[in-house]
């Protein structure tokens, strides 16, 4: 059996499939489909220091044993941010 190419994400809206190899969960992909409005990104700056301050949270728990080290791994090594 090969990798899966989804995954199923519940929320409160019930579940929702996502691509199993996105960063992104349900919420996001929901907030895509309904708020197509002004076409405008984000700037790319804003996107990586939210990226940052995501992987800077998977390393203090994973230092602090809430965050297995399989999953920390996901996030990178986090060298930047020590």
């Amino acid at each position: 059996m090969g990798t899966p190419v989804t995954r199923t994400e519940h929320d409160l809206l019930g579940a929702m499939e996502v691509p199993a190899d996105a960063y992104c969960g349900s919420h996001t992909l929901r907030a895509v489909a309904n708020f197509p409005i002004s076409g405008l990104r984000p700037h790319r700056e804003l996107t990586r220091s939210l990226a940052l301050v995501k992987k800077a949270a998977a390393i203090t728990n994973q230092c602090r044993g809430g965050l297995s080290d399989e999953k920390a791994r996901v996030s990178g090594t986090g060298d930047e941010l020590r």
